[in-house]
């Protein structure tokens, strides 16, 4: 059966709606605010939680850990600094951390 994989998922619109429409879908979002708000959507989406796989995870040529930042006028949204130095974004608060997978 063919299955649909959403990288990138954010909050989950493409997921939400494939596995709504019977599919197998396997989630990948790695901005931790994207993953609550994705988890909390298949709560309470009870019947949609069998049929998504959702990775917590971003995806990267390398593994590597990488600050990331948001703003307040979009959580959606964020900015990675992957350089391990200290970087400044204007107006940008930093928001945790994100692991990249290979």
């Amino acid at each position: 059966p063919p299955v649909f994989v959403d990288v990138g998922a954010n909050l989950g619109a493409y997921t939400l709606a494939v596995a709504h429409a019977g599919y197998p879908v396997y989630a990948v979002e790695g901005l931790p605010a994207n993953i609550r708000l994705l988890r909390s959507s298949l709560c309470v989406n009870p019947g949609l939680m069998a049929r998504v796989t959702l990775f917590d995870t971003g995806v990267s040529s390398e593994e590597r850990i990488c600050r990331v930042y948001t703003n307040d006028q979009n959580l959606g949204e964020g900015t990675l600094d992957c350089s391990g130095g200290n970087v400044t974004w204007g107006g940008i608060a930093t928001s945790g951390k994100m692991h990249l997978r290979r």
